[in-house]
């Protein structure tokens, strides 16, 4: 209970102290898309993968970073990934992959959840990621420059398909 308290205070302060310029960069000149996402199923992880092939198709390098829960199967192994244990009693993140995505200045960092995770949100916080991309949850504007609200909330693909449509949108002086 405490850890919980803690991360969420934790995660409140870097709201508060990260300083980002989120300038966002056109999709087209965008090069570093981050992915983030908590472990479900096999459907959303055949999702994602088929997503960062799309990506890395459009000549973007990925790094995808996932939320590993209780009980979950960690699919083929291949993407880093952060679990509940890896929280201090104190509500601070310990885990150095974790610790580095943050730090990555991605162009793009997609949160491929419908529901809040509050470990992810933590990492949201500390991002220096330029545009965050996320579902539309009332009040957690704070963790995103922009938010789906796709209409079958259940399907990890047309989430995908709907902040990859938006996002491909995105133009900045003309590019």
């Amino acid at each position: 209970m405490f850890k919980k308290k803690f991360l969420s205070l934790n995660t409140k302060l870097f709201l508060k102290k990260n300083k980002v310029s989120r300038t966002t960069t056109g999709y087209l000149r965008a090069k570093n898309i981050g992915i983030i996402f908590t472990v479900e199923g096999l459907d959303k992880h055949k999702a994602i993968k088929s997503f960062i092939k799309e990506l890395e198709n459009e000549g973007k390098n990925v790094e995808v970073l996932s939320y590993l829960g209780k009980g979950k199967d960690n699919y083929e192994f291949l993407f880093n990934f952060i679990s509940y244990g890896d929280i201090n009693i104190w509500g601070k993140l310990k885990n150095k992959a974790a610790l580095k995505f943050s730090e990555k200045k991605f162009d793009y960092l997609f949160n491929i959840d419908h529901a809040r995770n509050r470990i992810i949100e933590n990492i949201l916080a500390r991002s220096k990621a330029r545009c965050r991309i996320g579902v539309y949850v009332e009040n957690n504007d704070a963790f995103y420059e922009l938010m789906v609200n796709p209409k079958n909330n259940d399907n990890p693909e047309e989430l995908i398909q709907t902040m990859h449509h938006y996002a491909r949108k995105i133009v900045v002086n003309g590019k």
